[in-house]
């Protein structure tokens, strides 16, 4: 009898210990995030112990950190919101992952969420800051993307009267590119951005496109496309030809020169450019040029005629003229 007291009695003393173990952990942890907390809004001293109680019980995990704050009137309604970020950080700022973005706001002595984790991408989330607008007195969220290898993108978030959305997103979807905003008159609001590919999706030609920021919207004011040297055969002129007018490239001036030199009169209505088929033949190289290819001479030039397949289905026939030592397209005849 007695040694079963004295077990029951170890047992007892047993969960006593793991207990005063686990509210000792606990504590610690919380004693940890309560620091953190305090260290992210020092600086800021609108901050309610509200908001603080919230990240650190609704929000922020052991192992992560605060690794953006704000507290600020970003929509200049006469009220603060809170915009937080939370995650892991890296060694340098592309290899910082933030999982965690939200809008906080007091009302009437509770803490409403605005909207939902807006650090829930495609592509992971390495920054979160404000930015203004040209034009505009509000604040503005921005994200900073990337895949962690060859892509830098972003998504910009307004919080207007009624909702919180993503007013412009620009990120490669092939997952090469390299896009940012850009402050051209560097007065400290952003008037624009520009994207940078030279994957499949532009059939590796090496491209820019520029945007510009007016009446609350970026729009597309030019497409810088580096092309190579004027091609030299008829296969290769065809090629181009197609290529360019499938990527619609309709800011571009010397894409639009280039189109001019390549074919002199207007023949488009010979070929669907919208077609899928003709991408996806470009870029895996499934475009077939028939090797019975004819080249007749005439005086002071030649003309040849190029059949190009599309995965055997579709066949085109171009008719090309040479002047001067330079090839061009004079016609193009669907055959099947």
């Amino acid at each position: 009898m007695k040694k079963i007291v004295s077990m029951l009695v170890l047992i007892i003393l047993s969960m006593n210990l793991i207990s005063c173990s686990r509210n000792t952990v606990d504590k610690v942890d919380n004693e940890k995030n309560d620091n953190q907390i305090e260290n992210a809004v020092k600086k800021t001293s609108n901050t309610s112990d509200l908001i603080k109680a919230y990240i650190n019980e609704k929000l922020i995990e052991d192992n992560e950190k605060i690794l953006f704050y704000s507290d600020e009137d970003i929509d200049l309604d006469g009220n603060n919101e809170v915009i937080v970020a939370i995650g892991t950080e890296g060694e340098d700022k592309l290899s910082t992952y933030i999982g965690k973005a939200y809008v906080l706001k007091e009302i009437d002595g509770e803490i409403k969420q605005i909207g939902d984790n807006f650090a829930e991408s495609i592509y992971a989330v390495y920054e979160v800051k404000l930015i203004s607008l040209a034009g505009d007195e509000k604040k503005y969220i921005y994200c900073g993307l990337t895949n962690g290898a060859n892509l830098v993108g972003f998504s910009i978030f307004e919080l207007g009267d009624k909702e919180f959305k993503e007013i412009a997103y620009s990120a490669s979807p092939t997952g090469a590119g390299s896009d940012e905003i850009i402050d051209s008159d560097n007065d400290g609001k952003i008037d624009g951005y520009v994207q940078n590919r030279w994957s499949y999706d532009v059939l590796y030609y090496p491209v820019k496109n520029i945007y510009e920021y007016n009446n609350q919207k970026f729009e597309l004011v030019k497409t810088e496309v580096e092309l190579p040297e004027y091609p030299n055969t008829p296969e290769e002129i065809v090629r181009e030809y197609i290529a360019l007018n499938v990527l619609e490239f309709q800011k571009s001036e010397e894409v639009s020169e280039r189109l001019g030199k390549l074919c002199s009169q207007d023949v488009r209505g010979g070929i669907d450019f919208s077609n899928e088929e003709l991408f996806e033949a470009l870029a895996f190289e499934k475009l077939e040029f028939e090797s019975d290819q004819e080249i007749a001479a005439k005086e002071n030039g030649a003309k040849a005629n190029v059949i190009v397949s599309v995965e055997g289905n579709k066949r085109y026939k171009f008719t090309l003229n040479k002047e001067n030592d330079i090839w061009s397209i004079e016609n193009i005849v669907r055959i099947s």
